[in-house]
């Protein structure tokens, strides 16, 4: 069990907070499964089934993130699974799915389990932290911009969020297909989107908040 807690200490060291990647497979099964919080498939629309989809994705927090402080608040071992409570400190300096970099602090804490395999190599991983928040402090889409759109852009929005398509959005409010992509491309102008995906995730990141 020992060996499983310092195996886990290696990986936040090397891989979460130095982002170095290069012994990745010695620690990491080539069947590896990682389970998220379903709030997570917003963002991940694919399943982690296998090393090189882990991979793939530790690339990208890789790339848009430098960690500045990695701890781990509490750690334990039960058979073949490790438990660990940590919190993280960062710096948003590369684009993170269709979000560009913009230098802001981010600040996380979560939990994770881990469960090795007869091989000592991590098999699974069940994750527990706030997603949709990390967004939130790193979103390019300012507050304020989202309360000065126009009345017609905000039910662009709401539409958009109800899963509605252009054509369906101009026969609810009554104008013409090519006004309502008009109305999506100041949408997009505005916070600072390239398509109506990236539009979506602005739009889920502030539901609720009423500014729109």
């Amino acid at each position: 069990m020992k060996k499983n807690i310092n195996a886990v200490k290696y990986v936040f060291d090397e891989f979460f907070k130095k982002r170095n990647l290069t012994s990745y497979e010695e620690f990491i099964a080539e069947d590896i499964s990682v389970y998220c919080p379903e709030s997570w498939q917003q963002i991940h629309v694919s399943l982690v089934t296998n090393r090189n989809d882990a991979k793939k994705i530790e690339l990208e927090y890789a790339k848009a993130f430098h960690m500045t402080n990695v701890e781990i608040d509490e750690i334990f071992s039960h058979t073949q699974k490790v438990f660990v409570r940590w919190n993280a400190k960062g710096i948003h300096t590369g684009d993170f799915f269709n979000l560009y970099a913009t230098q802001r602090q981010i600040a996380l804490e979560g939990q994770t389990l881990y469960h090795f395999d007869e091989e000592g190599r991590v098999s699974k991983v069940w994750q527990s932290w706030d997603m949709l928040g990390l967004l939130k402090q790193i979103s390019a889409a300012p507050i304020k911009t989202l309360i000065e759109l126009s009345e017609r852009e905000k039910s662009c929005l709401r539409y958009l969020l109800e899963g509605k398509t252009a054509k369906e959005t101009a026969i609810l409010l009554h104008l013409s297909h090519r006004t309502i992509e008009y109305y999506f491309e100041n949408l997009k102008d505005k916070l600072n989107c390239m398509t109506k995906r990236e539009l979506l995730k602005i739009a889920r990141l502030f539901e609720g908040q009423n500014l729109f």
